[in-house]
């Protein structure tokens, strides 16, 4: 049953992440305008923490750059089962679009949501505004921050306690180019309020294979401030994805 969910997985994300690109180019009215551009990637995850399993992943990214203006839309998944019964599951959409002051410093707004079925909440909703420094701009480094406020609306399940309010946003990005063929990344963010503080690190490393695919090795952690009696606060996942760009 996984195999053939994995295989369904990859098969879904690599015909979207194909498609995607010739509907924009059938639909451009204007040749000489930058479209969209993305990724999709998927692969098998290893799970320790709250759940130890072995999962899938997905994932698909859509961006754009133009007049100072940078959006970028994200879905993804993690799906596991045991025993053909599904016991972890997580999911993410977000939407982030920034505004550009001048070469280094950003305005930005972002809406998400986001449920981990691994922990101690319900699915999050999120908004939120700040601004951003692109502290590191090189040809194979960079880095930036960014720091903001916004509103989350979630329960914590174990009592059902509202815990909704106002939430503390703080982004760090660092992208480097190591090789002509390898590229590191390392996306942390914190949300923090009076009832939790969450923090999630995504270390990845890509490695290129040909101009449209690559291998890319991920090691995320997440981490809850406030958590069940009976779940960890701290969970990783270990993924192994293969990566498509349009």
């Amino acid at each position: 049953m996984l195999k053939h969910t994995l295989l369904t997985t990859l098969l879904t994300t690599f015909v979207i992440a194909v498609a995607a690109p010739i509907s924009a180019q059938d639909t451009e009215e204007e040749p000489q305008e930058k479209s969209w551009s993305g990724k999709g990637e998927a692969g098998m995850v290893i799970v320790e923490g709250n759940s130890e399993s072995e999962v899938i992943n997905a994932a698909l990214e859509f961006s754009r750059k133009k007049g100072g203006w940078e959006h970028i839309a994200r879905i993804s998944a993690i799906s596991a089962e045991n025993d053909g019964e599904k016991d972890a599951e997580s999911y993410l959409a977000e939407w982030t679009t920034k505004a550009d002051f001048n070469a280094r410093s950003f305005g930005y707004g972002e809406t998400r949501y986001f449920e981990d079925r691994f922990d101690s909440y319900e699915g999050i909703v999120s908004i939120g505004l700040g601004a951003g420094y692109r502290v590191v701009m090189r040809d194979h480094v960079n880095w930036e921050l960014s720091a903001g406020v916004g509103y989350r609306s979630t329960e914590f399940e174990e009592t059902g306690e509202d815990q909704s309010g106002t939430t503390f946003l703080a982004n760090s990005l660092y992208t480097h180019q190591l090789t002509e063929t390898t590229f590191f990344s390392n996306d942390t963010r914190v949300e923090s309020s009076s009832d939790n503080t969450f923090v999630q690190n995504i270390l990845g490393l890509s490695v290129t294979i040909n101009s449209q695919l690559a291998m890319k090795f991920g090691y995320e952690t997440r981490y809850n401030s406030e958590a069940a009696d009976e779940d960890e606060n701290t969970d990783t996942i270990t993924s192994v994805n293969l990566v498509y760009n349009f």
